[in-house]
């Protein structure tokens, strides 16, 4: 009897590594279905963000100069006529630790408004908000350029701004405004606080990771998120009627069918 514990012992001694592979396999199995149920989870406007601006980011690497063609350069914006890159700017991102904190601090609540308000409605919000940042970035470029350095100060005017990070800004500022007291924590602070402050613990954050190059982009997100709380939100909206012709004329419940099966 103790001559067969001891085999029995030792096969299963034998077949533990075995055992633990299977799990590990298992676990690592359960991970990889989490994260493709959660890409699958992603809203398609959203989907469209991400894809492209990680796209661009790769492209500017092998072509440095496509940046100069549409991204928001105050000084070309304006005297060389590329109004254009106003609407192309929040596309392109120069840094890459920028731009991954940037998804991470955007994300969560960008699924969570696309889904309250549907990608159409959300996508013209988001090409707005885009828009008129990007005006207050350039407006605010020239002003410090004319009250510190004098009329032209060529480094700050040629500086590009950092594509998505102003308008998540923006939004954290607006969804922080709609929420004051609410108590909210961050990864990088130990303890939770009010919303109200939750857009100048992320000025803080992203001048530590970006520095000041950020600067501009950041104070465009938070004066806008300020301004269309406050003033802009009775303006810019959408009937329910217009977000169905559009959504109709763009065929979405065909393009979410298939952006399903993905």
């Amino acid at each position: 009897m103790e001559t067969n514990n001891i085999n029995n012992l030792e096969e299963s001694k034998e077949n533990e590594p075995y055992v633990m592979n299977l799990k590990v396999n298992e676990e690592n199995k359960s991970c990889f279905q989490k994260l493709v149920t959660y890409l699958k989870g992603i809203p398609l406007f959203v989907g469209f963000i991400l894809i492209t601006t990680f796209i661009l980011y790769f492209f500017t690497l092998l072509l440095p100069d496509f940046t100069l063609f549409f991204s928001n350069r105050p000084y070309r914006t304006i005297q060389k006529f590329n109004f254009w890159t106003i609407i192309t700017s929040v596309f392109i991102n120069s840094k890459i630790i920028v731009l991954i904190f940037t998804f991470l601090a955007w994300i969560s609540d960008a699924i969570r408004l696309e889904n309250c308000n549907g990608s159409i409605r959300y996508m013209f919000n988001f090409f707005i908000n885009s828009i008129i940042i990007q005006m207050i970035y350039t407006l605010l470029s020239y002003l410090l350029s004319f009250i510190f350095f004098g009329y032209y100060f060529g480094e700050l005017l040629e500086k590009p701004s950092h594509g998505l990070l102003p308008v998540v800004m923006a939004e954290i500022t607006i969804l922080s405004l709609a929420n004051t007291e609410i108590m909210v924590t961050m990864f990088f602070i130990p303890f939770p606080f009010k919303a109200k402050f939750y857009p100048w613990a992320y000025f803080g954050f992203f001048i530590l990771v970006g520095g000041f190059v950020v600067l501009i982009d950041i104070i465009s997100g938070i004066a806008y998120g300020y301004l269309f709380f406050y003033f802009l939100r009775r303006f810019i909206d959408f009937s329910d009627e217009f977000i169905q012709k559009v959504e109709d004329f763009l065929c979405c419940k065909y393009i979410a069918k298939l952006h399903g099966k993905f």
